[in-house]
């Protein structure tokens, strides 16, 4: 990766392929060196977080390297190897800076405050190396772990990494060595261990894990002080992991995380709202007093910014500037006027579609027109530029004007207004930090956002805390939707009225109900075709990113066959090679200042070659095209379709939107508010029985809390006891176990290969047993059965293991939403009724419509009933539908299961009712000498099958083909003894007798050789024709 502005000759160097294009540059540093012992390069070796995938790695590195070592001008050389549990990156930075000539000096003179070079006593200049010295190899250091963090909380994982010593963060621990997989391997294979660095290195490391382990014994605090330093809210398990780093005794583990968890300083959260995420023991969650603190000390600096007067301006130009802008609605004046009356702090509520933007235009010409300087910013890159480009405010991401304040750079002053746009994605941390620096240095802030709206990735709904403790303005009348039942639907959205707006939707025709999800993909796509070709501008929404590829590929290939797709060529894009060709539509998944894009820009390719596009961009009415090559930028994907998460703060003339069970009220408010002419929604019966189950799905509370929710209730007062509740995220969980169990199975099959090649060498050694069988049948078949299909069917059933989780976890949630279960299941009739389909279809609706006829509920409705008792009770209703559905989806899972089941035992029995004749005399004595030949001596076999008589020959395919209808196609081969084959063989046999069983045992050398000779009869057949092809070749 290059610097900007680099010279030519180091650009034509990288033009060729990466491989080339590093050895080119390094020849050439190593050839501009005039000592033979000169250092070339500096290098590292960086750890890269094993939680990230590694398309997200790749995007930290680009970013810290883009940061921290193209801004000093360095060239930088990495690579990354995804290795398993030990994803990492060696990186090669240059030592010299780039002139037009070639490399300048290693070292450069400092200069003064003045500008003056600085001397020594005895009149030398002082001299540092240009690559850097300690202070900034600190920088770079600390620059990487606040990336890190940064790119962790961005993925969703509540977990921050301190680069500081032990030392400095007050741990009472020593420093591990570190002990790679290689050295490992060393210490493993090592003989003579005292002879090698890396034993010794082990045992060091040994030693420290002892010494920290008796240091953690003495005072199990020292955990406490490391899980508080990585993470804000934890589990038990948390603490157990920490202590597993120094000792696997799982006793001593369970003794000190109980003790850890006596501390005064450990806080237990609240008894949470059920959730039908969690598992079927709720798991408890911790935190520290340091949290409950920050958003406290949050609050206060809110209330005080609120009281403080700041920030004045003249009401007349206040007025005048306004009616320069003749659209300016009464509530967008009102809210405009509210923002510019001098307090320290504003707050803007705006609905989506309410014009927040447009009002933030105005005001910020009213502050420029003060004296005032405006600046913006956002969580995301793709708000931060809507911002700038919509309102014109200078504007950045949150976390890189945190950088660039840390660095001393364009910091704030009292005549400073700080815009941030999207508030409600912001953490309590996040929030907290920019509350502090706003208020030190005397400057205003204005948060803007909508609370219904995303909720943010880390903790704490910081935006919602922050209008309930100072007051906010609120935008309601929509804008966006040009009709006026739209308006009113998009009102319902943002008052949490999601089923009302699904209802108007639904009378406009606007959900489509579909059998399955094909034929929900198929419509959404042909309609959405149908608008494209009349030039409506047309979005396309899913939640899941499976979907969004999906879709994605389905809409271009509408483009295709209407032929608005160029000639294509293949783009080798971070996931994976992409067909591109002019007419295509992209999207941009990285920020990139040179290109000038940001995550979530939208283009269109107006030409296209090999790994080389020009993309052209629209922003507020201008274009510009950009140049992308994929050896320098290659985080490009198809934008026809986008998750929600990406559409905030989008609007498309129309918008279709693919529903799916992952769906919140949150997710459906953001889908449905894009739109100004039209919106169509798309659902699949087998994931939403009826209209009333996707209602019931996408207004679900997915809200967070903050622990200034509690402030109210006594115990906060006293002692900040409450803290925030954060449930588990079952998607995150289940994604997590998805990439173990793949690692897991991988891993077997890896031992399953390497035994069955041991197992090929051992048969190798073993003698050929002579078959010696009498009768007229050498293997029978099976026509009765000591139990019907319907039967074994049932007890598979009743064996299942996901139909057992799923009956367990619906007695679990009846628990937490009844105060007597038992009762209610007694009612329900749950698991009788499970093997009673529509019984148990019939009374779903009791439990989904009226739930407590069937029993007592949690929490409490009603005019005297405590904000957090209805809340309670509004997420136990809320529960209660949510496992109708849950249990409607089981019906239909069990009853697709049972019909497969079926089918296999159906199938099974019609193989075993084949019968094997016993071959004749001829035919036995050739099976017998063909299966005494190995693998290897195929050829000699098969020109002994040649040489017999075609009577024999069809013989002994009869023989093979009811082998094959038996057992299946090559049931005997790779198999090299009898356990092997009696091992393959068990699903095929399961219900034989012990005399059937014998029949195969005595017959298997026999079953295996016929095998064999049509094994070599395909082989001999591919390598002929692969001679031909070759012949035909050569003689060309």
């Amino acid at each position: 990766m290059l610097p900007a502005a680099s010279p030519e000759w180091v650009r034509a160097i990288t033009q060729g392929s990466v491989g080339q294009a590093s050895e080119s540059f390094w020849n050439f540093v190593e050839a501009s060196e005039k000592q033979v012992h000169a250092q070339l390069a500096r290098e590292a070796i960086i750890a890269l977080p094993g939680q990230l995938l590694p398309s997200q790695n790749i995007a930290l590195v680009r970013e810290f390297i883009e940061t921290h070592v193209l801004s000093r001008g360095m060239v930088a050389d990495w690579v990354y190897h995804d290795e398993p549990g030990n994803p990492h990156i060696h990186l090669m930075m240059s030592l010299r800076p780039l002139t037009n000539e070639g490399f300048g000096a290693k070292t450069i003179v400092i200069c003064d405050e003045t500008g003056s070079p600085k001397r020594r006593v005895n009149g030398q200049l002082v001299r540092t190396q240009w690559g850097g010295n300690r202070t900034d190899f600190l920088e770079f250091r600390n620059g990487w772990f606040e990336c890190q963090n940064r790119h962790l909380a961005l993925a969703g994982f509540d977990l921050h990494i301190d680069g500081r010593s032990y030392s400095e963060q007050n741990l009472d621990i020593v420093g591990m060595v570190h002990v790679g997989p290689a050295a490992s391997g060393i210490v493993r294979k090592a003989k003579d261990a005292s002879k090698t660095d890396h034993v010794r290195r082990a045992e060091l490391n040994q030693h420290r894990k002892d010494e920290n382990l008796q240091r953690i014994i003495r005072r199990p605090s020292i955990v406490l002080d490391i899980v508080s330093s990585e993470r804000s809210v934890f589990e038990r398990k948390d603490l157990e992991n920490i202590i597993r780093r120094y000792s696997n005794d799982n006793a001593l583990c369970s003794h000190l995380s109980a003790e850890i968890l006596k501390s005064p300083e450990v806080l237990r959260i609240d008894r949470a709202p059920f959730e039908l995420n969690n598992k079927n023991q709720v798991l408890e969650k911790f935190t520290t007093k340091r949290l409950i603190r920050m958003e406290a000390r949050m609050a206060m600096n809110s209330v005080r910014l609120s009281k403080l007067k700041s920030h004045p301006v003249q009401a007349n130009r206040m007025d005048e500037i306004c009616d320069r802008h003749s659209w300016l609605n009464k509530e967008q004046r009102t809210a405009i006027r509210y923002l510019v009356d001098g307090q320290s702090i504003a707050v803007v509520v705006g609905r989506a579609g309410t014009g927040k933007t447009s009002m933030l235009k105005v005001a910020a010409a009213i502050w420029r027109d003060a004296g005032y300087t405006v600046l913006g910013g956002a969580l995301a890159g793709k708000a931060a530029e809507g911002l700038q480009n919509g309102a014109h405010i200078q504007s950045r991401t949150l976390a890189s004007w945190q950088h660039r304040w840390d660095v001393g750079k364009d910091r704030i002053d009292s005549r400073t207004v700080f815009i941030v746009d999207e508030a409600g994605l912001v953490a309590s941390r996040q929030m907290a930090a920019f509350l502090q620096v706003v208020k030190d240095a005397g400057a205003k802030i204005v948060l803007v956002g909508d609370a219904a709206q995303l909720q943010p990735i880390e903790a704490g709904a910081a935006f919602r805390a922050i209008a309930d403790k100072v007051g906010y303005v609120e935008l309601e009348t929509i804008l966006r939707q040009r009709k006026a039942w739209m308006r009113k639907a998009s009102a319902c959205l943002a008052t949490n009225k999601t089923k009302l707006a699904l209802d108007e939707y639904d009378v406009h025709g606007k959900i489509h109900s579909c059998r399955n999800k094909d034929e929900a993909l198929a419509r959404l796509i042909a309609n959405w075709d149908e608008a494209k070709s009349k030039g409506v501008n047309s979005l396309i929404l899913a939640h899941l990113r499976r979907d969004v590829q999906q879709l994605n590929l389905l809409a271009r290939q509408k483009l295709i066959d209407r032929e608005l797709i160029g000639r294509e060529f293949s783009f080798e894009s971070i996931n994976g090679p992409r067909k591109i060709g002019k007419g295509e539509q992209l999207i941009f998944l990285r920020n990139d200042s040179s290109l000038g894009v940001k995550n979530g820009t939208v283009g269109q390719v107006v030409s296209a070659a090999r790994n080389a596009i020009v993309v052209r961009i629209s922003e507020g009415g201008k274009h510009r095209e950009v140049n992308v090559n994929s050896k320098n930028y290659n985080e490009i994907d198809y934008g026809y379709a986008t998750t929600i998460h990406r559409s905030q703060g989008v609007t498309a003339d129309r918008v279709d939107v693919l529903a799916s069970s992952t769906l919140d009220r949150n997710l459906t408010y953001v889908a449905m508010t894009r739109h100004t002419e039209d919106l169509n929604i798309y659902y699949s019966k087998e994931i939403f029985r009826n209209k009333e189950s996707l209602g019931t799905v996408l207004s679900r509370n997915n809200t967070k809390e903050t622990t200034l929710d509690y402030d109210n209730g006594p115990i906060y007062m006293q002692a900040l006891r409450f803290a925030q509740n954060r449930g588990l995220n079952l998607l995150r969980a289940a994604r997590t176990l998805y990439y173990d169990r793949l690692s897991w199975i991988a891993d077997q099959a890896k031992r399953l290969q390497e035994m069955g090649l041991r197992l090929q060498i051992i048969a190798r050694s073993l003698p050929e047993r002579e078959v010696a069988i009498t009768g007229e049948t050498l293997v029978p078949g099976v026509s009765e059965y000591t139990k019907s299909v319907s039967q074994v069917v049932a007890a598979q059933l009743a064996g299942h293991r996901a139909l057992q989780r799923d009956i367990e976890m619906i007695n679990s949630s009846l628990g937490k939403i009844f105060k007597d279960p038992e009762s209610v299941v007694k009612k329900l009739g749950v698991s009788s009724l499970l093997a009673e389909e529509d019984s148990c279809r019939a009374k779903l609706n009791l439990l989904r419509e009226k739930p407590g006829t069937l029993g007592t509920l949690y929490g409490q409705a009603g005019l005297f009933a405590g904000r957090r008792a209805r809340q309670e009770r509004e997420a136990v209703l809320n529960a209660a539908g949510y496992l109708a559905t849950q249990i409607s989806l089981h019906l239909d899972y069990r009853k697709k299961l049972k019909a497969s089941l079926e089918r296999d035992e159906i199938e099974r029995r019609q193989r075993m009712s084949v019968e094997i004749p016993y071959p004749s005399e001829v035919a036995q004595n050739y099976l017998v000498d063909a299966g005494k030949l190995g693998d290897e001596q195929y050829a000699q076999r098969h020109e002994a099958y040649r040489s017999l008589d075609q009577g024999v020959k069809a013989e002994l395919e009869a023989f093979a083909t009811a082998i094959d209808r038996r057992f299946g196609n090559g049931a005997f081969l790779g198999a090299c003894d009898r356990v092997s084959i009696e091992q393959k063989l068990a699903k095929v046999m399961a219900y034989c007798t012990e005399e059937q069983r014998q029949y195969v045992n005595n017959a298997w050398s026999l079953l295996r050789a016929a095998q064999k000779i049509e094994s070599d009869k395909l082989r001999v057949k591919i390598i002929e024709m692969y001679s031909i092809k070759e012949s035909i070749s050569l003689s060309i």
